[in-house]
């Protein structure tokens, strides 16, 4: 038996017949792991943009709920439309809203690094930070994407 400290207690080898409850299972999840979320903050249509704000406030509840204090973002203004400087402006003021939900419950955003133009560079990131103060923004770099574009 070894301990993890992100966890509550002690971590246990279980039978392959043990059953355990959904409860059970959330709280075994450490809090290190974030909650992953592909939401489109720059939508052009208003109400996609207003269920992608729903969907980000349904996120930062189930984080709580599960005790995990980071959202993982994807860094995608849109991804099944044309982007636009528009779309730019709008994932702008969305995540500004996104932040606050965030930091409301004390949970981190962590913006996804992608494999994207849109912000596919640490350097893109905080050009979006400038615009944004928040302890609650951060970045989420994957290596594996940063890789993929000659700037990084």
């Amino acid at each position: 038996m070894s301990v993890w400290p992100a966890c509550n207690g002690p971590i246990k080898r279980l039978k392959p017949s043990t059953k355990l409850n959904a409860q059970q299972v959330f709280a075994s999840i450490p809090s290190a792991y974030p909650v992953i979320a592909a939401i489109h903050l720059g939508r052009l249509i208003p109400a996609k943009r207003q269920k992608a704000l729903e969907m980000m406030q349904e996120c930062v509840d189930l984080a709580v709920k599960l005790g995990v204090r980071n959202i993982q973002l994807a860094g995608y203004d849109v991804y099944y439309e044309d982007k636009t400087v528009l779309s730019r402006e709008l994932f702008i003021q969305n995540l500004d809203k996104a932040v606050k939900m965030a930091a409301a419950k004390q949970v981190m955003l962590s913006i996804e690094i992608m494999d994207d133009p849109f912000i596919n560079s640490l350097s893109k990131f905080m050009e979006i930070k400038q615009q944004i103060k928040s302890p609650w923004l951060q970045a989420y770099p994957d290596l594996g994407n940063l890789s993929a574009w000659p700037e990084n």
